[in-house]
């Protein structure tokens, strides 16, 4: 437990560093196209891995809330940050569809897994 604990961490913070190097905020870093493509796969393979492949293995009923209280606020952070970026790009020009679409995909997401819940468990 308390080792799956500290690789969800881990995995998280390197998660984090990844898209940080990759969307180069500061532009420190003067990569040339090539370069851009390998972060990209490593950030992308990465997230995929902390997503998808990184599970956790639920014990007693405390755990399993702290899990549902985590999956909440992650859902919650996600959407609001995808609102105020809608917000900013609608107060700036035109907006990238794939916010709406990363919005609409929680949302729907989020139905499906209750509605699933609900019926089979």
């Amino acid at each position: 437990m308390k080792n799956n604990l500290t690789l969800q961490l881990i995995a998280s913070a390197l998660c984090i560093i990844f898209a940080i190097v990759f969307l180069n905020p500061f532009h420190y870093l003067m990569t040339d196209m090539a370069h851009m493509v390998i972060l990209g796969v490593v950030a992308a393979a990465f997230g995929a891995f902390a997503i998808l492949i990184l599970l956790e293995t639920g014990g007693d009923e405390r755990e399993l809330t702290h899990r549902a209280y985590a999956g909440r606020t992650g859902f919650l952070i996600g959407g609001a940050i995808l609102l105020v970026a809608i917000v900013w790009q609608a107060l700036k020009g035109p907006v990238d569809p794939w916010l709406g679409i990363a919005l609409c995909g929680m949302v729907a997401g989020k139905a499906i897994a209750r509605l699933y819940c609900k019926t089979r468990l």
